[in-house]
């Protein structure tokens, strides 16, 4: 056998293997500019210039801060936001997407409320008031998958300052029969000052990485 062919050969072998890994975890190709989070039964992406964290919940959406909880395939939290040490998050305008997943039964209604626990909880530990305003709900098909999505908006003072700030986001969640979990997604456009609120692009962005979650 020629040495090109074998290369060629090569070559096949590893575009299969490629193609069958990704078919199993039925995962898309990683956009340019992100990078793949891979972990605990989780695939997802977030942007590589960007802080990536990890934190566990408890089952009724509360953070764990006494390690009494790790995260693990049956309950965690994988989010990053749009600020970093080295590169300070841009001060009129701060993203944040997260994806909480939690082994229940299948819910008698989309868990929603583990984002609003989460963030009411995380507003209460900083002694921050919070005045939100929810919209009504909305369903579509995802991998089949029925996804409820819910807009939200809510203000509450910078940290550190007497600034309010303004938050605009959107929350979904859906229940994979496969593995058992409930996941939620959240994404948030946060502004300091003069919010440039468009509903299409939140809409767009939540999308963009709701539909690049893997549950397997």
């Amino acid at each position: 056998m020629k040495r090109n062919d074998t290369a060629i050969i090569i070559l096949v072998i590893l575009i299969t293997a490629i193609t069958a890994y990704n078919s199993r975890f039925n995962l898309t190709p990683t956009p340019p500019g992100h990078t793949r989070y891979n972990k605990h039964g989780i695939a997802t992406i977030y942007p590589e210039d960007l802080y990536p964290w990890e934190i566990a919940i408890k089952p009724d959406g509360k953070v764990v801060l006494d390690g009494s909880t790790p995260i693990s395939r049956d309950t965690g939290n994988m989010g990053w936001n749009s600020g970093n040490k080295e590169n300070p998050p841009d001060t009129n305008h701060f993203r944040e997407c997260s994806t909480i997943w939690l082994k229940t039964d299948p819910p008698e209604t989309p868990r929603l409320d583990l984002y609003y626990t989460a963030q009411y909880d995380n507003n209460q530990r900083r002694h921050r008031e919070m005045n939100m305003t929810k919209g009504t709900t909305e369903s579509y098909t995802h991998r089949n998958h029925q996804v409820t999505i819910q807009y939200f908006n809510f203000t509450t003072p910078n940290i550190g300052t007497s600034d309010q700030v303004q938050i605009y986001g959107i929350v979904g969640s859906y229940y994979c029969t496969k593995t058992g979990r409930t996941i939620v997604v959240y994404y948030l456009d946060i502004y300091d000052t003069n919010p440039i609120y468009n509903h299409n692009t939140l809409y767009e962005s939540f999308r963009f990485y709701i539909d690049h979650i893997h549950s397997y």
